[in-house]
């Protein structure tokens, strides 16, 4: 949201809409992890909250948070990523720190011994772009070439070998890369010229050259031009053009291609129904993109409400209550106050008062009933002063 705030769908327990994240102010980045986030705010700061049984919250604590925790030892920071149990974030002046489990070595720092606090990841400069996939990690430097570390067991890494690597080693046969997506055990890359090169895991056709055979090095992604973004998913990939078209390939059980069949693709396949869209996101089992004029679409797995945080994206609605019975006021308030529901953005209805959300809202941009942001609160101010008005 443009206030910095960040909301996210769970508070300990599955949530099928967004809930506000509490003590968190001007985030300008978020990233999720398995079971965790973080944030990065516009001071440079990092936050982070959730599962912390291998210091990926990066506190120094390892204690799992319900709240935001500040990452320590972190400063100047201008981008972040979490991956499956470690995260990282990149420093102003090129460099790349990583905590919480160091599995294969994917933190970088050379050991296998999982941190509470960030560690700098070895022989890197010069990075502007970091991503972290679920076993290991990726970095882009400003010369347009690739760097990977951690697990390499069906070559992730790129480097041509199998071998585990507990510092960065150079992705071969890629130059001039503007963008970077790790997966889960594949990786992406993006050139400046629009094409789409992957290389790892391959048993569902996610790396989209054609076939299901694993790459220890970079292939080319099949039938894709123009390209500027790209997001290495669980086991499917996505690629957005630059005339707002999406492509998806790989894994299709649950939809997530978006192509209206289950059936994997080995190549990309279009979005139908999706158009100029701006940004996308490839998850676990489902895709999500955005659209120039900030609408959100979503498919594929919903088993856990995860498709609807869509919905979440109208506007808190105020409407008149005429059921007394339902709306449980009282004589006095029909006469002196017109009966109201607050309706939220997933559509569920808070019988009250215009008096009573008016006072509510001016103290609080909350719903009283369940303590939910309202975004747009000063709108919804608005519309009951103008109808108190009338009202006489």
């Amino acid at each position: 949201m443009r206030n910095g705030t960040v909301f996210a769908s769970g508070d300990g327990t599955p949530q099928n809409c967004p809930v506000a994240v509490q003590d968190l102010e001007d985030v300008i980045s978020i990233s999720a992890g398995d079971c965790y986030s973080i944030a990065l705010t516009s001071d440079g700061k990092v936050y982070a909250w959730g599962d912390n049984r291998h210091g990926q919250l990066g506190d120094g604590s390892g204690e799992d948070r319900s709240t935001p925790v500040a990452v320590q030892g972190l400063e100047d920071v201008i981008s972040i990523s979490a991956g499956g149990l470690h995260s990282m974030a990149l420093t102003r002046d090129g460099k790349v720190f990583a905590w919480g489990y160091n599995g294969y070595g994917r933190l970088g720092d050379g050991t296998l011994e999982n941190r509470l606090t960030p560690v700098a990841v070895q022989d890197l400069e010069d990075v502007i772009s970091i991503s972290a996939g679920r076993n290991h990690s990726m970095a882009l430097t400003s010369d347009g070439k690739v760097f990977a570390w951690g697990q390499n067991f069906i070559g992730q890494l790129g480097d041509g070998t199998r071998e585990h690597r507990p510092t960065p080693v150079a992705v071969q046969e890629l130059e001039d890369v503007i963008s970077i997506s790790a997966g889960d055990d594949y990786s992406m890359a993006l050139t400046r010229d629009g094409k789409v090169f992957a290389w790892g895991y391959n048993d569902y056709g996610q790396l989209g050259e054609g076939t299901r055979e694993f790459r220890l090095t970079p292939v080319a992604v099949q039938d894709l031009e123009d390209v500027i973004s790209i997001s290495a998913g669980v086991l499917h990939s996505m690629a957005l053009t630059r005339d707002g078209k999406v492509f998806a390939w790989g894994n299709n059980g649950f939809g997530q291609l978006g192509d209206g069949t289950r059936e994997h693709r080995s190549t990309p396949v279009a979005v139908p129904g999706v158009e100029d869209m701006i940004s996308i996101s490839a998850g676990f089992r489902h895709s999500v993109a955005l659209t120039r004029d900030g609408k959100v679409f979503a498919w594929g797995c919903n088993r856990l409400g995860q498709l609807r945080f869509s919905s979440s994206l109208k506007k808190w609605e105020v409407r008149a209550c005429h059921e007394q019975t339902f709306c449980s006021i009282t004589h006095d308030d029909i006469e002196h106050s017109r009966a109201a529901y607050l309706i939220s953005p997933s559509g569920t209805k808070f019988p009250y008062t215009t008096t009573a959300i008016l006072e509510w809202l001016r103290k609080k941009n909350t719903n009283p009933a369940s303590n939910e942001v309202i975004e747009n609160a000063r709108e919804v101010i608005n519309l009951l002063e103008v109808a108190a008005k009338f009202q006489g």
